[in-house]
């Protein structure tokens, strides 16, 4: 990773002390925890490069597998309770 966001995530994901709570009430937490979580992550993706599925050997196979699949409507994809699947 490079030194400067390293640094920048550093600084995003432990600017106190570990384990402080921040003032106020919980929702101001989840706030605060949801602003730092944006902050890490827009500087952890900003630096970073994806590369396509179609550059891998496994797409041909992989998306060939994925199109014969079942549906998720299809009844071998539900979830009974009890001892035994449906029939």
């Amino acid at each position: 990773m490079w030194p400067a966001l390293r640094d920048e995530i550093a600084g995003i994901a432990a600017p106190g002390i570990a384990g402080d709570m921040p003032p106020g009430s919980a929702e101001d937490g989840a706030r605060l925890a949801v602003d730092a979580n944006r902050r890490f992550y827009d500087a952890l993706w900003s630096a970073s490069y994806v590369v396509p599925p179609q550059r891998f050997n496994t797409w041909p196979f992989l998306s060939a597998l994925a199109a014969s699949a079942p549906s998720p409507a299809s009844p071998m994809n539900s979830v009974t309770l009890g001892p035994c699947p449906p029939m």
